[in-house]
């Protein structure tokens, strides 16, 4: 079975704008949903990779929505009860009589497997 439509000549516009609008939707509702799930995974690499002391810091990584309109969807992963130490703990810093302080890489790591997830995750949606 053929999955054709027939359709007059003048309503050819109509019909081809209508179509491509369902599919712009459904492609889009996919990739928020990818979106969604990779800063998810995002947030749970990095509190696995987290300098654990107190457990403080560990403990506020959370995924929060920034924006969202009919065409794009922005999430934030950040920490809620440490968010000054988030660049002196994964870049180091110097120490206040001399020297530094080791460096514990967990964000950058983290945001390279997520921009690798969407990626993959955009080719295949796209793909289909």
């Amino acid at each position: 079975m053929s999955n054709s439509i027939k359709v007059k000549p003048e309503e050819m516009a109509t019909v081809v704008r209508q179509m491509l609008e369902s599919y712009s939707k459904a492609k889009t509702a996919e990739t928020k949903e990818l979106i969604q799930e990779t800063a998810e995974t995002c947030k749970s690499e990095i509190k696995k990779a987290s300098p654990k002391r107190t457990g403080k810091y560990r403990k506020g990584w959370t995924v929060t929505q920034e924006w969202e309109d009919s065409d794009s969807l922005r999430m934030r992963v950040r920490n809620k009860s440490a968010w000054q130490l988030t660049h002196l703990l994964e870049n180091g810093h110097a120490k206040r009589n001399g020297g530094r302080v080791r460096a514990y890489p967990h964000i950058k790591p983290a945001e390279g497997n997520a921009v690798k997830r969407m990626i993959e995750g955009v080719k295949k949606i796209y793909s289909k």
